[in-house]
């Protein structure tokens, strides 16, 4: 037999059960309020019953008699399904690269206060303010656009103060040495080739100079072996021509499928050996030669 269940409970649980469920919180919450109104549970008379004040006010309010939840963690939990909405609203994919292309990320940002603060040690400050400039093309990129105010010669004449006093930070330096010959909007782009040289010029670990002669070297390296093996595919080409005009003056046909034949073979040879991108191989280049200027690396058909 069931117990008996006062009215005004039985009010307060049908508008907590007829509330709409917008988010996957308040279904959630749902859920425990409906386990927490069990009929079953709850038989004591507002009047009568041994409750408190603060019971007395939750019950009137609608809320659940044994929920530990504060206001404060409410209005956490509908920030939290506001955010969950928000994330879900995908933007168009060129507003998307858009934006991608509007980040300055902090490690470019370093690279950018270094230069202009070594510039400010290394140049007198009665020069004009153009010594200050950064490379024009590096000002054009949207990411230095919205994030760096740049000094133009329009600027009046006085002592240029520098974005921050610039400190040296290990983290970004090696993310900078990580990603050196990922050249792209999302690592470094072509535009800081200026600043990498001038940062390098003054790198101080001999062990991490060697690291990148190395690295840099190989990417050179890589490249003569694209030009070498192109070299021999064009030789074997002609010499495969030359056999094929030298037969036909005995054969008349030449059959389809010979032809198709030797195609694939000219498709796979070109296939074994990938052409190096030509902005890493001229990073590597400018690089290899501040750090090692005595010793510079020739690329075979370059110029």
């Amino acid at each position: 037999m069931s117990q008996h269940v006062p009215a005004w409970k039985k009010i307060a649980i049908k508008q907590k059960r007829d509330q709409p469920v917008n988010t996957p919180f308040d279904a959630k919450h749902k859920r425990k309020s409906q386990e927490s109104d069990d009929p079953l549970n709850i038989t004591t008379h507002l009047a009568t019953g041994s409750l408190t004040k603060r019971e007395k006010r939750r019950i009137l309010k609608g809320d659940d008699l044994y929920s530990t939840q504060t206001s404060a963690n409410l209005k956490k939990q509908k920030k939290s399904a506001d955010q969950y909405q928000k994330k879900r609203e995908k933007l168009p994919k060129d507003e998307r690269m858009l934006q991608r292309k509007s980040v300055l990320k902090d490690q470019l940002r370093y690279l950018i206060e270094f230069y202009q603060s070594k510039l400010r040690e290394t140049t007198n400050n009665d020069l004009p303010n153009n010594s200050y400039l950064l490379p024009e093309q590096l000002c054009q990129l949207e990411m230095v656009k919205k994030n760096i105010k740049p000094i133009t010669s329009d600027t009046p004449d006085q002592k240029i103060q520098v974005i921050n006093i610039w400190k040296f930070n290990k983290n970004k330096q090696n993310w900078i040495i990580k990603n050196l010959f990922k050249i792209d909007d999302d690592f470094i782009p072509t535009e800081f080739n200026p600043l990498l040289l001038k940062y390098f010029e003054n790198l101080k670990s001999e062990h991490l100079k060697n690291d990148l002669i190395n690295r840099c070297v190989k990417n050179l390296e890589n490249w003569n072996e694209y030009i070498d093996h192109q070299e021999l595919e064009m030789q074997k080409l002609l010499l495969e021509n030359n056999s094929d005009d030298n037969s036909k003056e005995g054969n008349e046909e030449h059959t389809k499928e010979d032809e198709t034949e030797q195609e694939k073979k000219l498709k796979n040879d070109a296939d074994k050996v990938v052409q190096p991108n030509k902005d890493v191989i001229h990073r590597s280049k400018i690089i290899l030669e501040v750090l090692k200027p005595n010793n510079a690396f020739t690329l075979k058909d370059w110029d």
